[in-house]
């Protein structure tokens, strides 16, 4: 998985939040559960999950936005912050 650049390997199972802080990125977050969508990023190339954009404007969800709290990592490729 691609984030601002940098190339991130994600364990077997993990979320893309998960790997990014595993690596010290620097992103928001609260909850962990999908609830909060402070971790809310935007896949450029990839299938985010239909559970991962739950909640999400349909707007969000056609420009790829997603949750990264519940994504698994494996199923994005490029990912980008909310805004970028």
């Amino acid at each position: 998985m691609r984030f601002v650049g940098t190339q991130y390997e994600p364990n077997s199972g993990e979320t893309v939040l998960e790997t990014l802080l595993r690596h010290n990125v620097q992103v928001g977050y609260s909850c962990m559960q999908g609830d909060c969508l402070s971790c809310v990023l935007r896949c450029v190339e990839g299938n985010p999950t239909a559970e991962s954009q739950e909640g999400l404007t349909q707007r969000m969800q056609r420009t790829g936005h997603f949750k990264a709290c519940v994504c698994l990592a494996e199923l994005v490729q490029v990912v980008t912050r909310a805004g970028g």
